[in-house]
């Protein structure tokens, strides 16, 4: 079964820190990749395969990062569905308006790990 971990970025943050401490963990027995809304890799995760969202670094405007949502969440659960993903916990996405934009608009709860 494949899983999928979704996370705003790999910026230098706890959150994010912990995810690549958990990613490189479950990479051992699972099937896992790594969706990011945003591109930046400041952990190295090994070989796990990372998607990006969007071309946004995170220097963006607040408000446009908003309006964009929609947009992602739609992205987001065409990619799921392409690539087949059965699981695809979400407790890494830092914007609680991102992950409620995520959950209300497109995406059916997924189980988590």
């Amino acid at each position: 079964m494949k899983k999928a971990i979704l996370i705003n970025s790999l910026t230098p943050g706890g959150a994010e820190k912990v995810a690549s401490l958990l990613i490189k963990y479950l990479n051992k027995t699972e099937n896992i990749e790594v969706i990011c809304l945003e591109i930046n890799n400041f952990f190295d995760i090994g070989d796990v395969k990372v998607t990006y969202l969007s071309e946004n670094s995170g220097k963006e405007n607040s408000i446009l990062k908003i309006l964009k949502l929609p947009f992602l969440a739609l992205k987001l659960k065409r990619y799921i569905k392409k690539e087949n993903i059965q699981d695809c916990p979400k407790p890494y996405i830092q914007s609680k308006l991102c992950k409620s934009a995520c959950e209300k608009l497109f995406i059916k709860a997924h189980s988590y790990m």
